[in-house]
């Protein structure tokens, strides 16, 4: 994982600690390899389609909401 240090500090120090001790946001990933496949370059994920992460995000949120208040 790449990290987009937002301030000196950060750039200076370890990006591990900064993730931890400053609860970083997806925002400053810039890029993901996992298992040799890069998944995020440049801040912009591959290979994900937006609209049908909403679609699959609003599923999971009205079955556990419907379970929620049974």
């Amino acid at each position: 994982m790449v990290l987009r240090p937002r301030d000196v500090d950060a750039a200076l120090s370890d990006p591990v600690a900064h993730v931890v001790l400053t609860a970083a946001s997806a925002h400053d990933v810039d890029t993901v390899v996992i298992g040799g496949v890069v998944r995020k370059r440049d801040g912009v994920l591959i290979g994900v389609d937006p609209a049908e992460l909403k679609r699959r995000n609003a599923a999971v949120r009205r079955r556990v909401l419907d379970h929620q208040f049974r």
